[in-house]
């Protein structure tokens, strides 16, 4: 059975997600083998990642995985990407350095080459950059990208005030694709002069209004802005990509990029949670039949929940967040994922709106999937039913009392912690043991 769908049905009776994780952390650690078991480690790094949100637990096992293993790279690949996510740019270098260290297909090697020269130049570390950026590019000739990168490293530094204005002169008269090229080439001048200030956000600023979604420009502006404590901006910025994006699918993808952007690089859980909203509003609309991609849209309901819940003191807040499941379970999921959230939606409405009525309807459905819920048989004995009873005028008079006095349940349903997206892993040190 494919690993994902053992651990959807493990989940199905898991009382604690955060449990859940250790268990399968011990069974890893009792495989032989040293291939085997950093096989296994990234597998369950992938794991924490996509479908539990834990980066933090996930990077742990990236490191152990590329300890064992040193030549797979696919650790390395995946730290480096959550630590572009934080925004430590120092730590993807060093990890683009390690990556190549191990790498020998020649083009791989030029991809990473490239990827490396971008980031150096992005610290503005001019000369490190150049070396990098040349040899890709001789390597691979046709990517704009890197050639745009190296037109930018290359600028005349005795005349970079004109060459910014000649090219501000030259976007001003280009289309918009080409204008956003020559405005980020613009920005990269400013950032290797030292200038960081309104002319390189304007710059880049100039990007985005020109290709809304041109990555490397949004990272760079998100960047410039955090470190201004200019967070309104930054929503409003991820705001106008939202609403650029083509489709419910693209919009699912952007909210769900933006939640955990907003809890790893700037640990703001708030608005994290907004974003995680968003995301789950689009995936469980259209986006999901559209094709989006949401492994963790259980954990981040769980995480809504936990987080919301906190802030929520009447039935109507808690409905809102009922709506959302209702939509999620008419969305096509599979019968773990409903029989997950449906619980979720039970235990609010038994346990936070003492709602048997509407309790009942979601267990119900429950029961239809997985007969041997711990929550489902948690609330028949305390409501004294047996599946398929109706409750009685007695039971539900008493319903209130029971809800009030009976064990209780994890405040999330199946214990999973909010994520907190501390990622302290220590910095990636070359010699002289290779870690992630």
């Amino acid at each position: 059975m494919e690993l994902r769908q053992e651990i959807k049905q493990r989940l199905r009776t898991a009382r604690s997600w955060p449990g859940l994780i250790e268990e399968l952390e011990k069974e890893v650690e009792q495989i032989e083998g040293k291939e085997q078991k950093a096989a296994k480690l990234f597998e369950l790094g992938e794991l924490c990642e996509d479908l539990f949100l834990r980066k933090d637990r996930a990077m742990v096992h990236y490191q152990a995985a590329f300890k064992l293993s040193p030549q797979d790279a696919r650790a390395l690949e995946r730290a480096r990407q959550i630590y572009r996510e934080m925004g430590n740019l120092d730590m993807v270098s060093t990890l683009l350095g390690l990556e190549l260290k191990v790498t020998t297909d020649e083009k791989q090697r030029a991809l990473i080459e490239g990827r490396w020269g971008v980031t150096l130049l992005d610290l503005g570390k001019r000369d490190a950059a150049l070396p990098h950026l040349e040899t890709a590019a001789e390597a691979r000739p046709d990517d704009r990208e890197l050639s745009d990168a190296l037109a930018a490293a290359s600028y005349d530094k005795e005349d970079w005030l004109g060459e910014v204005e000649r090219l501000q002169t030259q976007a001003e008269k280009s289309d918009s694709g080409l204008a956003a090229r020559i405005w980020l080439r613009v920005a990269r001048i400013y950032r290797l002069e030292g200038v960081t200030d309104d002319a390189y956000v304007g710059a880049l600023g100039h990007v985005v209004q020109n290709e809304p979604q041109q990555e490397q420009a949004n990272f760079l502006l998100e960047g410039a802005l955090g470190a201004a404590k200019r967070w309104d901006d930054i929503v409003k910025l991820h705001e106008k990509r939202i609403y650029a994006a083509a489709d419910e699918r693209d919009q699912a993808e952007l909210c769900r990029t933006f939640a955990s952007m907003w809890a790893l690089r700037w640990n703001d859980v708030d608005r994290s949670a907004a974003f995680y909203r968003q995301a789950l509003e689009k995936y469980y609309g259209d986006g999901f039949s559209q094709g989006a991609q949401f492994p963790g849209h259980l954990a981040a309901f769980s995480f809504l929940r936990e987080i919301d819940g906190q802030k929520f003191k009447e039935k109507a807040e808690w409905q809102k967040l009922l709506q959302l499941a209702d939509l999620g379970m008419r969305a096509g999921l599979s019968d773990d994922e409903q029989a997950i959230l449906a619980t979720q939606a039970a235990v609010i409405s038994w346990k936070e709106m003492k709602d048997e009525e509407r309790a009942r309807g979601y267990f119900d459905r429950v029961q239809k999937i997985n007969p041997e819920s711990v929550e489902l048989h948690a609330f028949m004995s305390a409501h004294d039913m047996v599946a398929g009873d109706k409750p009685s005028v007695q039971q539900k008079a008493s319903a209130l009392m029971a809800a009030l006095g009976g064990e209780a349940v994890p405040a999330n349903g199946h214990g999973i912690k909010p994520e907190k997206h501390e990622a302290k892993i220590e910095p990636v040190h070359a010699e002289p043991e290779p870690k992630v």
